[in-house]
């Protein structure tokens, strides 16, 4: 069984993979046929459709994995309510649009609403075929009918810039993924609505699902306003401009979060009624996250108009310095992307909500201070100010009430971690003052070459090294 399943966490991981760097290509071609206007719009319209999507899967999909008794009747009943949901979020999406376009003086934003609108709606009724599917542990499967969706999403988007459909191109990929990815997780589960939906499935979820589902809508709000902001206080081509900059940061991040968080709910929820070995795996992958973010951070600063350059172009070069900023958050968003499904498997929601309201207040108030500034690198600097509270919150709360375990004990682990950070940073930044005549690909290599070679020497020198390996090998 166990063999099966890291096949089938292997293989997911793959597919997603291939799918993320489909969805990277994708903007780098779109990032040069349309404006930072066309890509603000459409950013706005998305924060809001995400915030609904958010609002509509209402955390059925974590309850649908983690309660492993739940009947077919409780199932159709659920089902049944998330068609509900994506109905009522559906419509109030796009009377959000309407209110945005009146806001804007510009109907663009209420016509990009119609289309992303049923995006949302596919992404709410997939959350129970989705948690049927992951409960089964058909990781390779999510994984495959991902890419499907991605690679049929890009060939729109790539084909419609160029046909001349402007900005609507850039909700292709999502409308498309959504699409396959529903269609295929239906049809494996074939789970059929149910009328009228029983009050007794609904509360068997509810003292589960209602804390993950406090703690998703306030970790988004916390994530998005900043960007929201942009886009009713600076205009939409700033927004395009701070949005794909923090497009760039999230790429790890979210490519992280989106390979590990699929796999380690499932698996770990097997164990949830062992915290103790939970923790100690749990510490094993921190620590490798932790070394692999460092590279990170340290690429994305030091090559960050190299970066810019080749997957944007020069028509984006307002986006260097907040880049530049944010990547010096990867390391923190890095090292805590993973406490998410480790609150659900050890079925800690309540903490996890109290963990999303704290770190919630300090982003939504860094982001007001930031946006007032009217500056894009103000903002960012107070992003990065609100990840590194996040970073402390999220863990202090985590080790704390998830795993009972010693707060103090779990961040001494950073401290030989930031040496690493001290070696890789100074020698990056000492290799960087020597390659200002090549070309953005060269310095990019040359600087990519020099931080992995410093990050792997470094984690050696501090005697990290060992352990991370042992980590990778599942020891």
């Amino acid at each position: 069984m166990q063999a099966t399943m890291r096949r089938s966490a292997f293989g997911n991981i793959v597919a997603r993979s291939g799918s993320l760097l489909l969805a990277l290509m994708n903007t780098m071609v779109l990032a040069r046929v349309l404006s930072p206007s066309d890509f603000g719009i459409v950013a706005l319209s998305t924060m809001l459709s995400g915030f609904f999507s958010i609002l509509g899967t209402a955390g059925l999909t974590v309850a649908v994995v983690q309660i492993r008794d739940l009947d077919q009747g409780a199932v159709r009943d659920l089902f049944t309510l998330s068609i509900l949901l994506a109905s009522l979020c559906g419509g109030c999406f796009l009377v959000g649009a309407g209110i945005i376009a009146v806001n804007m003086q510009d109907a663009i934003y209420f016509r990009v609403g119609l289309l992303a609108s049923a995006t949302l709606i596919l992404s709410i009724v997939n959350a129970i075929p989705a948690g049927l599917v992951l409960k089964k542990g058909r990781l390779y499967a999510v994984g495959r009918r991902q890419l499907i969706g991605t690679i049929a999403g890009v060939a729109l988007g790539i084909g419609g810039a160029f046909l001349g459909v402007g900005l609507y191109s850039l909700l292709f990929l999502a409308l498309s993924t959504s699409l396959v990815v529903f269609v295929s997780n239906w049809r494996e589960v074939r789970v059929m609505p149910s009328w009228p939906v029983r009050r007794e499935s609904v509360s068997r979820i509810a003292g589960f699902a209602s804390f993950d589902y406090g703690s998703s809508v306030v970790r988004y709000l916390s994530r998005n306003i900043d960007g929201f902001l942009v886009g009713i206080w600076m205009g939409p081509s700033r927004l395009g401009v701070y949005n794909q900059a923090l497009t760039l940061t999230n790429y790890p991040v979210n490519n992280t979060s989106f390979v590990l968080n699929g796999i380690l709910h499932p698996i770990l929820s097997r164990k949830q009624d062992s915290p103790r070995e939970v923790y100690d795996s749990y510490v094993g992958v921190v620590r490798l996250l932790s070394i692999l973010g460092i590279f990170v951070s340290a690429v994305g600063f030091l090559g960050g108009r190299e970066i810019v350059l080749l997957i944007l172009g020069d028509q984006w070069l307002g986006a260097v310095a907040p880049f530049q900023i944010l990547s010096l958050s990867i390391w923190f968003q890095m090292c805590v992307v993973t406490a998410g499904p480790v609150y659900q498997s050890l079925g800690a929601t309540r903490p996890m909500f109290v963990s999303g309201s704290v770190i919630g207040v300090i982003a939504v108030g860094c982001a007001i201070v930031g946006a007032m500034s009217g500056e894009v690198t103000v903002l960012a600097w107070a992003v990065l100010v609100s990840v590194a509270f996040k970073w402390i919150c999220d863990y202090a709360i985590l080790v704390k009430f998830g795993f009972g375990s010693s707060v103090v004990d779990f961040f001494r682990l950073f401290i030989r971690h930031a040496g690493v950070a001290a070696i890789v940073f100074g020698l990056g930044w000492f290799v960087r003052g020597l390659l200002y005549e090549l070309s953005p690909f060269w310095t990019l290599v040359i600087e990519t070459v020099v931080v992995c070679a410093a990050t792997l020497g470094g984690s050696i020198v501090v005697g990290e090294w060992r352990k991370v390996m042992r980590t990778v090998r599942g020891r």
